[in-house]
């Protein structure tokens, strides 16, 4: 099982995901995130990962034209879905 994520959001929550990170002493973390030029390049971007074997943590009923954020992280698989919250 992959423990490389990957997703795309309309921010870079990456404060608030290392605040929450801290404050639960996990420290085994990987997180980058990339601005795209727009809503395709971002999809295109993540479609690469997916084909690469990475799993689409991408928050859903978000999608519209300002999703530009590429997020990229490895994490401990017990804890994605807490993440996931933060990222939305």
């Amino acid at each position: 099982m992959s423990a490389w994520y990957c997703g795309i959001s309309h921010t870079n929550n990456t404060s608030k995901l290392e605040e929450y990170l801290k404050k639960k002493g996990i420290t085994e973390l990987y997180f980058k995130c990339w601005l795209a030029n727009d809503l395709m390049a971002s999809q295109e971007i993540l479609t690469f990962f997916i084909k690469n074997g990475m799993k689409n943590k991408t928050v859903k009923g978000k999608v519209n034209n300002q999703i530009k954020f590429v997020y990229v992280f490895k994490i401990h698989p017990q804890i994605v879905d807490e993440v996931i919250d933060l990222m939305g």
